[in-house]
């Protein structure tokens, strides 16, 4: 009776190491995956920031031209685009 508790334990021991080995490779797979969830995560973000970047510069380039333009057009005294097309 004895033997076959030894047994049985044994096996329990096998399996439980079998088991904790999977537990392992689980977990190593687990944060591979998180590593690249984080990766395509903050690629996600860079790629909206340039969509905004891209975006908003040429608005500001417009914003920029339009002042340049009405302060040109003050400093020399034209009062609209036709006077200021007739320089």
């Amino acid at each position: 009776m004895l033997a076959n508790a030894k047994q049985a334990l044994k096996v329990k021991y096998h399996k439980s190491a079998a088991l904790a080995s999977q537990l392992q490779a689980i977990k190593t797979q687990l944060e591979q995956v998180q590593a690249e969830n984080k990766t395509l995560r903050e690629s996600a973000y860079e790629d909206v920031i340039k969509h905004c970047e891209a975006g908003t510069q040429p608005a500001e380039a417009l914003a920029l031209k339009t002042e340049v333009r009405q302060k040109f057009l003050e400093a020399n005294g034209c009062k609209d685009d036709q006077s200021f097309d007739t320089l």
